[in-house]
């Protein structure tokens, strides 16, 4: 991306039509909020623009762009946490993210609910390092490599976080819910 200021706006604008959506999702994932997910994807792409000039090419512009939107994302969930800022209804928050169900089925559709509430705390509960590459390998997909050069750090590192960030959340699930055979089984 070195060059003059047009090439590289051309080049932001690029990655912007190429990879907003994945970074919006990578940003909601991670902030559980629309507008602060939307917030963060745009400042994320103002940084992006203003140090394009500054990218070396040592990792591919995916990942530097991923980064990019972790590390703004971290940012501002501290800055709310030291404001203190709590949502209004968390659980009015969770209903409207449900799945719809085709038949209502009150035993499953509880369960669902249970489970989904309880990933949530326990992903909330996790360090900021695990809950990093928890959101981008399971909710992302993204591969440990693409992880690895994301964040920064060696495959081995995201390996073990992994390890770690999977057995803290499987404890907390096994903590605070009793689940049907099907639905233990599917979270195991």
């Amino acid at each position: 991306m070195v060059g003059n200021s047009e090439t590289n706006e051309l080049n932001v604008e690029a990655l912007y039509k190429r990879y907003h959506r994945q970074v919006y999702a990578l940003a909601w994932s991670i902030l559980k909020d629309q507008d602060e997910a939307l917030d963060a994807v745009h400042d994320a792409f103002v940084k992006v623009m203003r140090s394009a000039e500054r990218f070396e090419g040592r990792s591919t512009t995916f990942s530097w762009l991923y980064r990019i939107v972790v590390n703004v994302c971290i940012d501002r969930r501290r800055k709310k946490y030291r404001s203190h800022e709590q949502p209004l209804d968390e659980a009015t928050e969770r209903r409207s993210s449900a799945p719809p169900t085709s038949a209502f089925e009150p035993n499953a559709a509880f369960e669902a609910n249970l489970l989904r509430s309880a990933l949530d705390a326990g992903i909330r509960g996790l360090s900021e390092q695990h809950r990093t590459v928890i959101v981008m390998r399971e909710l992302q997909g993204m591969t440990y490599e693409q992880i690895a050069e994301g964040i920064e750090c060696p495959k081995g590192t995201v390996m073990s976080r992994l390890f770690h960030a999977r057995r803290k959340l499987r404890r907390a699930l096994g903590e605070t819910i009793e689940l049907s055979p099907e639905l233990a089984a599917s979270a195991a």
